[in-house]
């Protein structure tokens, strides 16, 4: 039992870091892929005003431009496409970030296990005639 136990925790203490890494370029690649979208959505709302006629041909105040633009960008098909990839990428960026902090988590708990563990060994060992007593 107790073996079994301590091969567990070493067997999660070798394979987190690497899942760990993994997990973090995954993050930074999904963040770099949430930025490029945004850029994206950035364009083609620029392109699409400046199609109907750029923002004087959206109103005279703040207020009725931002009423035209928005219409304007809901008849956008390539706007609308650009920010549906664009809210795909937050949500990727955010699953990725909440998979490597679950990560981050998860090893946290193993290494307090492993140092528990330790610590019940060094306990229970002068008890059994084990050769762990020098601990």
């Amino acid at each position: 039992m107790i073996e079994q136990v301590y091969l567990e925790l070493m067997e999660r203490l070798r394979s987190l870091p690497s899942q760990l890494a993994a997990a973090r370029a995954a993050t930074l690649e999904a963040g770099k892929a949430a930025k490029a979208a945004e850029r994206m959505v950035d364009e083609e709302k620029a392109s699409a005003i400046i199609a109907a006629g750029g923002y004087s041909a959206h109103g005279k105040n703040e207020g009725e431009r931002e009423i035209a633009i928005t219409v304007t960008l809901g008849k956008s098909a390539a706007y609308q496409t650009a920010a549906r990839n664009h809210r795909h990428a937050e949500y990727q960026a955010k699953e990725a970030q909440a998979k490597y902090d679950n990560l981050k988590i998860e090893f946290d708990a193993v290494r307090t296990m492993s140092d528990l563990h330790r610590e019940m060994m060094r306990y229970s060992a002068p008890y059994k005639g084990s050769e762990l007593s020098d601990l």
